[in-house]
């Protein structure tokens, strides 16, 4: 209980540093995370990452996070989050990647997706989090779908939606 009440506290001190940024609405680039997850259940949190492209390297840019549910919710609670969700993210110019991972009660990663933005994004940048990637972390370049690492794939305005219980 302890331990998850300090991996609850760390990511509220993400969304706090988040908030802390400071950047006006004209200089924020929306991300809808959408996803067949369910709130507490299989994540209780995300982190948003920007990551510049350049010399072939991806550099860590700007980022946020945002808690979805609290440490006492179950899935019946009235004050869970459910996907799909938008994030404000520090806008950066370039080829960059849109990294979302979902995150667990104790504060570690459960599941990753990321899209690619080659120029100035269709507001908002669409990133689906699968239940069949639970789990998955894949290679410097790539993202799971349906289960299976796949190359970085360019951001759609497709939404994942929930298939069920």
């Amino acid at each position: 209980m302890r331990q998850r009440s300090r991996a609850i506290a760390r990511l509220g001190v993400l969304a706090l540093f988040a908030l802390a940024i400071g950047c006006d609405d004209a200089a924020l680039d929306t991300v809808r995370v959408c996803g067949d997850l369910r709130v507490p259940a299989e994540f209780v949190a995300l982190r948003v990452t920007v990551l510049s492209i350049g010399d072939g390297q991806l550099d860590e840019r700007t980022g946020g996070a945002i808690v979805l549910a609290d440490e006492e919710a179950d899935d019946n609670a009235t004050s869970v989050k459910q996907l799909p969700v938008e994030v404000g993210v520090a806008a950066i110019s370039g080829a960059r990647v849109f990294r979302v991972q979902a995150l667990g009660r104790d504060g570690n990663e459960v599941g990753r997706s990321e899209v690619l933005v080659a120029g100035s994004p269709s507001d908002p940048v669409v990133v689906n989090l699968s239940r069949a990637c639970l789990g998955f972390v894949c290679p410097l370049g790539q993202t799971c779908d349906d289960g299976a690492c796949i190359v970085t794939p360019a951001a759609s305005s497709a939404c994942l939606t929930p298939k069920g219980p």
